[in-house]
């Protein structure tokens, strides 16, 4: 998406995630969604790292935003 917060994007990819296990619990994924799923787990975790790293620069400086 474009322009998006990483948070936004982040919660949307979430829900995206969320909904393509549910299709998947009832109908399976074809081998293209399996890899747009593991695309965006990709980038989940690239951005949960990102903020991670944010919120830890930030609490050895002394404060947390």
């Amino acid at each position: 998406m474009e322009h998006e917060s990483e948070q936004v994007e982040l919660s949307r990819l979430r829900r995206e995630q969320a909904k393509t296990r549910h299709d998947e619990v009832f109908g399976g994924l074809t081998p293209e969604e399996r890899s747009t799923y593991d695309t965006k787990q990709l980038r989940i975790q690239e951005l949960e790292l990102r903020r991670f790293q944010q919120d830890l620069r930030q609490s050895k400086s002394g404060y947390i935003v």
